[in-house]
């Protein structure tokens, strides 16, 4: 027998098979258990720095992540996969995870494709809105020129009225003003059009997928076997039974929250809902197996399965990974972890956002940013207008804000300077940090952030 098959063999004695004594249960914990987990989960949480440079810490990927890379810019899908070709031995695809990955590849690159192929079409229909809404501004003002107090005893205010609904008639779409903006709206056309052929040229296809070939070099967890599926499934509708009979208990519906809950809805809908259960027991068998602990990274938060809401852990979950192999399941947001590199140029999310598509020509380079004097908190910065920055509006920059404070309050110190949050946090998603500055002076002016001195910086915060 050589090295090779000895290192296997010693492997698959190591190895446990998922069952009634090592499988994902809510409550068969002691005081002891569960206070030995908290302090080992508390001893050896991982530093940001650690998840990303630490050769010795594994992480592990949810589909999400990798599909969601489909949906990126190039530069930032090409630093996140230079992240992943230099660690990936440490990086853990999970079978499910490659199942799941392999049905829907195809589908993301061609709906993302057609997604910004989209957008020239619907710019042409801009002016039509801009018709409408005058319309509908001149049918506000005759409604309320038709008002009874106003008609009767306020003539002056009718007059202006009048006057008003009169210059928007007259003016709506001058033929000057209707030749301009055909010229202008043609110009845009034209350059989203040219732009998105050559994004597209550049972009990925099924016989041309930079994400597959990185990730295929990471390590690929053996895939479950048809007993412990079985197993799996009958365990799953018990842990579904015992959510079912607290769900409306908000004091103790999280205690019963197990991986694979936010997808119960598809049991009535005839899928599998199992997806994420199957990921968790892949994850506690290659703990147990080799005795390391491990970072799973999701973007799948909004069910709040993996995480609760204000994107804490489950204890539960903390104590039933630390039962099963005595070791550590770390589930992160990876939005926290890595929040400059997951912003879609298309975001269907939040279709009030008013995100836009981001310009990719082939000359938008580092260079053409920005330049500045690194270390400076509030330094004057001197910006090159690029067609692909874009403004904040102030609900985004609250949004944007909340999450760094989040994520500085779980792996910072705390504080948010001022420079990082508009020069590195808002810039890097594409923000003009000349409008950044801008709605942070008018935040403050409303009295919704503040601008604090800690050890001679500049740091933000919102007001509670």
């Amino acid at each position: 027998m050589n090295k090779a098959m000895k290192k296997t063999a010693k492997k698959l004695n190591k190895s446990i098979n998922i069952g009634e004594g090592f499988c994902f249960d809510s409550d068969c914990y002691s005081i002891k258990t569960t206070q030995d987990a908290i302090e080992y989960y508390n001893n050896n949480y991982p530093e940001i720095d650690d998840i990303i440079n630490n050769n010795n810490l594994y992480v592990a990927f949810d589909t999400n992540i990798l599909l969601f890379l489909y949906r990126v810019s190039v530069k930032e899908r090409q630093e996140f996969l230079r992240f992943v070709d230099r660690n990936n031995e440490r990086i853990l695809i999970p079978s499910q995870v490659e199942e799941e990955f392999l049905s829907h590849r195809l589908q993301h690159i061609e709906s993302f494709r057609n997604q910004l192929k989209g957008l020239t079409k619907e710019v042409k229909e801009y002016p039509k809105k801009l018709k409408n809404s005058i319309s509908t501004t001149i049918n506000q003002f005759t409604a309320l020129k038709n008002h009874r107090i106003i008609c009767k005893d306020m003539p002056g205010v009718s007059t202006l009225i009048t006057e008003m609904i009169g210059f928007l008639n007259d003016n709506e779409f001058k033929e000057e003003f209707k030749v301009e903006l055909e010229q202008k709206l043609t110009g845009i056309v034209e350059k989203l059009k040219a732009d998105t052929e050559l994004f597209c040229n550049q972009y990925i296809t099924g016989f041309k997928d930079d994400i597959l070939k990185s990730i295929s070099s990471c390590q690929i967890l053996p895939r479950l076997n048809k007993n412990e599926i079985e197993f799996m499934k009958s365990r799953f509708q018990q842990c579904l039974d015992k959510f079912n009979e607290v769900k409306d208990d908000l004091n103790r519906k999280d205690r019963f929250v197990f991986p694979g809950c936010g997808d119960r809805k598809k049991i009535k809908e005839n899928q599998q809902p199992y997806g994420d259960f199957y990921i968790y027991h892949e994850l506690l068998s290659y703990i147990y197996r080799e005795k390391r602990n491990i970072i799973f990274l999701t973007l799948d938060v909004a069910k709040s399965d993996w995480l609760k809401q204000d994107g804490k852990p489950f204890y539960h979950y903390i104590v039933d990974a630390y039962r099963n192999t005595n070791k550590m399941l770390y589930i992160f947001d990876a939005n926290k972890i890595i929040p400059l590199a997951f912003e879609p140029i298309i975001s269907d999310v939040d279709e009030n956002e008013g995100d836009t598509t981001e310009q990719l020509s082939a000359d938008s380079t580092d260079s053409q940013e920005a330049n500045y004097m690194d270390g400076k908190d509030d330094i004057e910065m001197v910006e090159v207008p690029l067609p692909y920055l874009r403004d904040i509006s102030e609900e985004r920059f609250l949004k944007e804000l909340d999450i760094s404070e989040n994520w500085a309050k779980d792996f910072g110190d705390g504080d948010i300077t001022v420079y990082y949050f508009i020069y590195q946090i808002l810039r890097k998603k594409r923000f003009n940090f000349k409008t950044s500055k801008k709605i942070m002076k008018s935040l403050q002016e409303k009295n919704m952030i503040e601008v604090y001195l800690k050890d001679k910086k500049n740091c933000i915060r919102k007001k509670s």
